[in-house]
């Protein structure tokens, strides 16, 4: 997942909710981007699902 907010960018993974990428969010900030992306990974997936599975 990307996440782009104020010219900071980061790149989360879904399967594992690890951090790909980061640049330019705090380390208290990233802390909050990876907790919303584990707090609704199973809705990201699905949606994902939906979008590109055959």
């Amino acid at each position: 997942m990307h996440v782009d907010h104020s010219g900071r960018t980061a790149k989360i993974w879904l399967h594992d909710c690890s951090v790909a990428r980061n640049i330019g969010f705090s380390a208290k900030d990233l802390g909050r981007v990876v907790q919303l992306v584990r707090d609704h990974s199973n809705q990201f997936q699905e949606v994902w699902n939906g979008l590109f599975s055959a």
